[in-house]
C-alpha cells in the first residue's frame, strides 16, 4: 500500500486479527481491526494507523 505522502509497505492481514507490515526491509507485527468508519485500523508497537479498504 501506499500513503498519501508516498510512503511504500506491505501489509498482511490475517484471520485471526493479526497484522504483519513490512516497512523498508524490517518487519512489524501486531494487531488489526475493522473501526466504525470501515476503515482498518492497525496497531502496531508505538503506532496506529487506519487505510480505507479497497474493493
Amino acid at each position: 500500500m501506499r500513503s498519501a505522502s508516498g510512503v511504500n509497505r506491505s501489509v498482511v492481514l490475517w484471520d485471526n486479527n493479526e497484522v504483519e507490515v513490512i516497512f523498508r526491509g524490517r518487519r512489524y507485527t501486531g494487531n488489526w481491526s475493522v473501526d466504525d468508519d470501515g476503515d482498518v485500523r492497525l496497531s502496531l508497537p508505538g503506532r496506529t494507523f487506519a487505510f480505507k479498504p479497497l474493493v
